[in-house]
């Protein structure tokens, strides 16, 4: 089973790959929701240390 944290560092990977890949619409819009889910996953990753 996949932890959030191990989701998370693959999702980092997967958005620097999208950020260094040429400049498309496909990879712009790859690129934003990629970040949306890693904003997504360290918030949660957050709140749920925060509530211990």
């Amino acid at each position: 089973m996949t932890t959030r944290l191990d989701s998370f560092a693959t999702a980092t990977m997967h958005l620097g790959e999208a950020l260094s890949a040429p400049t498309t619409d496909l990879s712009r819009d790859a690129a934003i929701q990629l970040f949306e889910f890693c904003s997504e996953l360290a918030w949660k990753r957050s709140f749920k240390n925060e509530l211990g």
